[in-house]
């Protein structure tokens, strides 16, 4: 939690700097590790369109997670309208089923002819839209992807996008086409509700409740023993879980695997793993999802030999973990860098681009 709020910061920091001086292009920026938690609920949302140019580019293509740029013409996945020399407004709008909390929008627009367009959002299917983001000076977006950070998170089952400037340049035809309109919120790690228990601890400061508290710089350690180890959460009712995060103290485990168990005492294996981590910040994806109370990673073997993250090599017989997150999403193991950036400040906020 602590990195996000340094990212919504640094976007707020950004903003102001930008707006001041007319600009809010924000230069390559790296994405925080909390951005990897971030789940895109349009994927699992509908869509519907004010119009479409053809058959195969309707509103199903915006929300599919596709964006093929290269693909031949017709099989690009994307939503495209008809012409319109007069701009007329153009809408997407997206029901994710039920009440969401997000705060960013990405949208992979396929030409920068887009010149003004705003994003709303509505609890209900015949409320009022009240806007979230507004563009409205009528110069062409610079970028094909805008990457829209809002200071607030907002709550609402319904997100509309509408497009009321659009030019005919680049191309040689007026009218909106995108690949994909993203819409992000933070995924809800299951783990911080869960009770952990482990096979023990190597003090009293370093007990199976610090590997679920959302603090990196707390974490549970094993006893200092040879052999196996365990740590397992109890989510006191089944969940659904599709990925696992282990920030691991260091990666000296060499055979561990996640199970699953009904019951808290018969287990079976979701997904098991041979060698060390190749990161201090692993992320699982199982291949499919688990249905579970309890769920539990089980440390067959380790080597005594490790280096804590930024530290020397040290020899200890223990296994450490900073976290223990689930999630019940598909989580992506990277975020891939966007540039240029556009950043929104408090909704409701037109900004100059």
């Amino acid at each position: 939690m602590k990195l996000k709020t340094v990212k919504r910061m640094n976007a707020c920091v950004l903003s102001a700097a930008m707006v001041l001086s007319g600009v809010t292009i924000i230069p390559p920026a790296t994405v925080s590790a909390a951005a990897n938690n971030e789940i895109n609920y349009a994927l699992s949302g509908t869509a519907t369109v004010s119009d479409q140019e053809t058959n195969y580019w309707g509103a199903d293509k915006a929300i599919d997670g596709i964006v093929n740029r290269d693909a031949a013409k017709a099989d690009q996945s994307r939503w495209a309208t008809n012409q319109s020399t007069s701009q007329a407004a153009r809408t997407l709008t997206v029901n994710l089923g039920t009440q969401k909390t997000f705060d960013h929008f990405v949208i992979e627009w396929e030409r920068t002819n887009i010149t003004n367009f705003k994003i709303s959002v509505c609890d209900t299917e015949d409320g009022e839209y009240r806007d979230v983001y507004v563009k409205n000076d009528g110069e062409n977006i610079t970028s094909v992807t805008s990457d829209i950070q809002l200071d607030e998170a907002v709550t609402a089952q319904y997100v509309k996008l509408t497009v009321n400037g659009y030019t005919v340049n680049p191309g040689s035809w007026q009218s909106v086409s995108l690949y994909e309109f993203e819409i992000l919120g933070e995924a809800e790690n299951l783990s911080t509700a869960a009770t952990a228990t482990a096979d023990g601890r190597e003090t009293a400061g370093t007990d199976a409740s610090k590997a679920v508290d959302g603090d990196d710089t707390t974490r549970w350690a094993s006893p200092a023993a040879t052999g196996s180890h365990w740590l397992k959460l109890d989510y006191g009712r089944e969940k659904t879980i599709r990925t696992a995060k282990i920030h691991w103290e260091r990666k000296n485990a060499t055979a561990y695997r996640i199970e699953k168990s009904a019951d808290g005492e018969n287990w079976e294996t979701v997904k098991a793993f041979t060698a060390s981590p190749s990161d201090y910040r692993e992320t699982i994806v199982f291949d499919e999802a688990v249905t579970t109370r309890y769920l539990r990673l089980y440390i067959e073997s380790f080597d005594q030999a490790g280096a804590p993250e930024g530290s020397a090599s040290v020899s200890w017989p223990t296994v450490s973990v900073y976290e223990f997150e689930t999630y019940e999403a598909e989580l992506g193991t990277t975020e891939a860098e966007r540039t240029p950036k556009e950043s929104c400040g408090r909704p409701g906020s037109s900004f100059q681009y």
